[in-house]
This record gives C-alpha cells, sequence and structure tokens, in this order.
C-alpha cells in the first residue's frame, strides 16, 4: 500500500480508493487484496497516463505549490465538509 500511496502523487485519480484501502492495512481481509489487486491491473491499462515532473523546465528550478482549504461539517444545516485546492506547477496555474 506505501507503493500506491506514493502513486497518488502522480496518479490523483486513484488517491480516494488507496485511501480508503489503507484504512484496513492493520487487519487486512481477502477482499482488501482483492481491491489493491484491482488498484494495479487499473494502472497496468493506463500505464501512458499520469501527470510528469520534469527536473526543470525552461532552465527554472522545478517547484509545486499547493494550497487546500478545508472546512470539517462547516454546514450547519446538514454538516457536510468543504474541500477545495490549488495546484501550482511551475508557475503555472492548474
Amino acid at each position: 500500500m506505501g507503493s500506491l500511496r506514493y502513486v497518488c502523487n502522480s496518479r490523483p485519480d486513484i488517491g480516494f480508493i488507496v485511501g480508503l484501502v489503507s484504512r484496513y492495512m492493520s487487519e487486512p481481509r481477502v477482499s482488501h487484496m482483492k481491491a489493491a489487486r484491482r488498484i494495479l491491473r487499473y494502472l497496468k491499462g493506463l500505464i501512458e497516463y499520469g501527470i510528469l515532473f520534469r527536473q526543470d523546465y525552461e532552465g527554472e528550478e522545478a517547484t509545486i505549490t499547493y494550497f487546500s482549504n478545508v472546512d470539517w461539517c462547516g454546514d450547519k444545516e446538514d454538516r457536510r465538509s468543504t474541500t477545495k485546492y490549488f495546484f501550482q506547477v511551475f508557475g503555472v496555474t492548474s
């Protein structure tokens, strides 16, 4: 699972399911192993996709800036949480 957590840096689409399966690593069951294998099969099928971080970009040093804002149970009516995030790579907003 540690390797899958690392892959989440370049494959944010698997972040949720890897986090979900990681919760059960202290007492894993067969179903959790099957889920991990399914994630690996998914990644194998889409090996050409992902985010590539180059070491330098037109002479600039690689910089990745990440900002997040989380409001846990901020909505007084239904107690839902909200999350916002912002990435900046090489000074370019995404």
